[in-house]
């Protein structure tokens, strides 16, 4: 008979698979945390006690619609189908995140506490009960229980405060949404998620959905894919950023700011972004005043603009277009020409006059961090009173 694991509470599952193949098992095994982080390991640890070959036979899984404590009960007490070891690999059982169903309101001919004390009444550890939960109510006497038996191992993202431990569970969440799919990514692509989507359980899963679109048929996702997935996301962010401070929403403007630094996108690039923005609206805003009568805006409709305004707008900037309209999409234009009665002609040519001294402190040419100097600068923008 092989020793039981000591029970307590770990952060990797890497002990509790070497003690297994060494023999040392315990009745029950508790797993925490988002799924894709915690199956690899689970599919390890069932490998260690039954052998590869012992998955089809050997293996009983029980899922949440099926969890009662009688059908737990009757699978842990029946015998394999060869010789050797059974586990019961339970999924999400709903006593277990404080959500009664089934047998668990007690109408039940066995309750939970006796199917506990049958495994740990077990001394050849012939039956193993491995539960796998997203998440747990720690205060339930039943987890308490389960924590008495065996080792409980946390794997989720949250509730992790180590910067390094977080940034791990996160790897081994993506690695896992791509693993389930039959996708293999290559050297750095996870680090590139990472460092897009931090430790959001949503951005990561929307990150990884894009990388297995941009896959397709194939089992590998490459540097190549992650890469124009990183840049078609921050694109789309620096356009919100843009869009943001169109329509001099202060807060947005410096959340996105804030969000795109942290990604380690240059700050020069978000001041090319802004100071493009406003040679733009400087145009448009000329454009509007010198044919004020014929340019209304409020309420304009987009095949209003089209037909009546933009041709005006090209008639007064004149052929060749200057260079920062050139590659313009008209309804990029149309957006602007909406956001122009929020903007002033003149102070958008006094901030021209400082964007030499901005560009200078960003490349550190003053003391200012870069992330001050941009913020004061969008607030100067969005200022209705200034």
């Amino acid at each position: 008979m092989g020793k039981q694991i000591n029970s307590g509470i770990l952060r990797d599952g890497k002990d509790v698979i070497e003690a297994a193949s060494r023999g040392v098992v315990s009745p029950l095994y508790l797993f925490v945390g988002e799924r894709p982080i915690t199956a690899p390991v689970v599919r390890d640890l069932i490998a260690a006690l039954v052998g590869a070959g012992g998955f089809d036979f050997n293996v009983e899984v029980i899922l949440p619609e099926a969890c009662s404590e009688t059908g737990v009960f009757e699978a842990v007490r029946t015998r394999p189908f060869y010789p050797g070891r059974k586990v019961v690999l339970l999924q999400d059982p709903p006593f277990l995140t404080g959500v009664e169903s089934g047998d668990s309101q007690g109408t039940g001919p066995i309750g939970w506490e006796e199917v506990f004390k049958w495994l740990s009444s077990r001394n050849d550890a012939g039956t193993v009960l491995i539960v796998e939960s997203r998440s747990v109510d720690k205060k339930s006497p039943l987890f308490h229980m389960i924590d008495g038996l065996g080792p409980v191992t946390e794997m989720g993202i949250s509730g992790v405060k180590s910067g390094r431990d977080a940034r791990n569970a996160a790897a081994l969440y993506v690695q896992g949404l791509l693993r389930e799919v039959g996708k293999r990514p290559e050297r750095g692509v996870v680090d590139l998620v990472l460092d897009r989507a931090g430790n959001d359980l949503v951005a990561l899963k929307g990150e990884a959905e894009k990388l297995i679109s941009l896959a397709g048929e194939g089992d590998s996702i490459g540097i190549e894919d992650a890469m124009g997935s990183v840049t078609g996301q921050r694109e789309e962010e620096i356009f919100r950023l843009t869009e943001a401070i169109g329509n001099l929403d202060e807060a947005s403007a410096l959340d996105i700011t804030s969000r795109l630094l942290a990604r380690d996108v240059h700050p020069l690039a978000l001041f090319q972004a802004i100071t493009n923005f406003l040679r733009k609206m400087a145009l448009i805003k000329a454009a509007l005043q010198e044919r004020s009568g014929a340019l209304p805006v409020h309420g304009l409709s987009y095949a209003a603009f089209q037909k009546d305004i933009l041709p005006e707008l090209k008639a007064f900037w004149g052929e060749p277009a200057p260079d920062i309209l050139k590659g313009a999409h008209p309804y990029g234009l149309y957006l602007m020409c909406k956001q122009s009665p929020g903007f002033n002609l003149e102070k958008i040519l006094g901030l021209f006059t400082r964007l030499p001294e901005i560009d200078l402190a960003l490349k550190g040419g003053q003391a200012a961090p870069q992330r001050i100097v941009l913020e004061r600068l969008i607030f100067e923008i969005t200022d209705r009173y200034n």
